[in-house]
């Protein structure tokens, strides 16, 4: 199973995510973050475990550039 984060403040988003993944039958892990701070978080619990194989985000949020969530090469 793959390990999928989505970063997106809209819930209705969300859910299109979701369901959009569940009509192509992708089997996925998924991590639902509002905002770039909680995927940070997130991202720091993973340290000791596999990273995620995909993150998706919502570029438009503020909360993303400021806390300097374009940096994940770190991470990754």
């Amino acid at each position: 199973m793959k390990s999928t984060f989505l970063t997106d403040g809209a819930a209705d988003d969300r859910d299109f995510f979701i369901d959009a993944l569940k009509e192509v039958s992708f089997p996925s892990d998924l991590t639902l973050s509002n905002n770039g701070l909680e995927l940070m978080r997130n991202l720091n619990i993973l340290i000791q475990h596999p990273p995620p194989h995909v993150i998706f985000l919502d570029l438009n949020r503020i909360k993303l550039i400021s806390c300097g969530i374009i940096d994940l090469g770190k991470y990754i």
